[in-house]
């Protein structure tokens, strides 16, 4: 009877700490008319747990860093297959046919790049912060894709598979080059309030704020040939597909980071927490999309097939996602409760729903592709 009440009690516990978090942190010092906060919390996005328990000569000012190495995967960019044409042969069966050909597309490889953040609790407003961070990766792409003889290209790049210009042909056995850069800034402000729901075992941040970007991607493809006749026989022919695409906005984002503490009261795990964020944003904004499209015969020829521009408003969605663990230290002071120090290892994914309209002012448009943000991030923040 007696364990039957005890869990009643825990169980009406867990039910109101939420509610009464902010009077637990804003309760008065016994014989005193002064308002003093038990705990400061450290709530930089994706780096929730319980929070330190500084001193009162805190600034409540959470600075930090991170290294990421991040993948941008971009859906559409196809610019050639092989085993377009082959079919069986008189007599002869499927079986005779070559294996499945390959699409060829950019490669997309890990780049290096930063965030820094900062966050300000504000705690005589019940550990309400405001939280500032930015994202930058290289746009370099050293490594690009390459084929040769994929005897035929995709007609949605306006290269047909045989280069046309001033009456002459390439040859099928040619090189497909494609190199895809990508310039990529986000920049997001919170408002963020944190609540312990399960006391020094389970935190959660509702947030909500803006996002902006401001981003520049360049798609460039060149197919290489020999031409056979016409005005220039045996001659290089180089044909040439660019496309860039220009993507500037802002919008709101909310979402939740969440914090889970599993063995609190263990002298050697207590300070590694498990960390993770949700979040959804609409960004509205210009999308700019310019092509051009030719070839080159020699150097004193050459034949623009396309030079066009398409300028449009739209919103996009983005979908984030994370998940992480995390460590953090407190120390200096008398009583080593000064500042606080973290260190967290996550991985984060970013979907932009639809991003991709690269090939919306072509002669065969497949516009509105997914483009996936992915990898991993390392860092720290100093809590003071």
């Amino acid at each position: 009877m007696k364990s039957s009440k005890n869990l009643k009690k825990a169980f009406l516990s867990f039910l109101i700490l939420p509610f009464s978090a902010g009077f637990a942190n804003t309760q008065k010092a016994q014989g005193s008319t002064t308002t003093t906060p038990v705990s400061s919390q450290s709530l930089a996005e994706g780096l929730m747990y319980q929070g330190p328990k500084l001193n009162e000569e805190a600034f409540n000012i959470q600075l930090g860093a991170d290294y990421i190495l991040w993948v941008i995967n971009q859906e559409g960019l196809q610019v050639a297959l092989n085993n377009a044409a082959v079919v069986p042969g008189t007599g002869e069966s499927f079986a005779s046919v070559p294996g499945v050909g390959t699409a060829y597309t950019p490669q997309f490889k890990p780049r290096n790049g930063f965030k820094v953040h900062g966050d300000l609790v504000l705690s005589t407003y019940e550990n309400v912060d405001l939280f500032l961070e930015y994202i930058w990766l290289d746009r370099s792409a050293p490594n690009s894709s390459s084929a040769t003889d994929p005897n035929f290209t995709y007609p949605n790049l306006s290269v047909g598979p045989v280069v046309s210009g001033n009456s002459d042909t390439a040859s099928e056995t040619r090189n497909v080059n494609s190199v895809f850069k990508f310039e990529y800034n986000v920049l997001d402000f919170e408002i963020g309030r944190l609540s312990g729901i399960a006391k020094n075992i389970f935190t959660a941040r509702p947030f909500w704020g803006i996002r902006g970007t401001w981003q520049t991607s360049y798609w460039d493809t060149t197919y290489l040939g020999t031409a056979l006749d016409g005005d220039y026989p045996n001659a290089i022919v180089t044909s040439f597909v660019n496309v860039k695409q220009q993507t500037n906005g802002a919008g709101i984002r909310g979402g939740f980071d969440f914090g889970f503490n599993l063995c609190p009261n263990n002298d050697f795990v207590q300070n590694i927490f498990l960390t993770g964020t949700v979040a959804l944003s609409g960004i509205y904004g210009p999308t700019t999309v310019t092509w051009n499209s030719g070839e080159n015969i020699t150097s004193s020829a050459s034949q623009v097939y396309q030079s066009t521009q398409e300028k449009f408003y739209r919103i996009t969605p983005v979908v984030d996602l994370s998940l992480g663990l995390g460590w953090n230290y407190t120390f200096g002071g008398d009583n080593k409760d000064r500042y606080n120090a973290e260190i967290h290892l996550t991985w984060d994914t970013q979907s932009w729903i639809n991003y991709g309209q690269y090939t919306t002012v072509s002669f065969f448009p497949t516009g509105g592709q997914n483009m996936t943000v992915q990898g991993l991030t390392v860092g720290g923040s100093l809590f003071f």
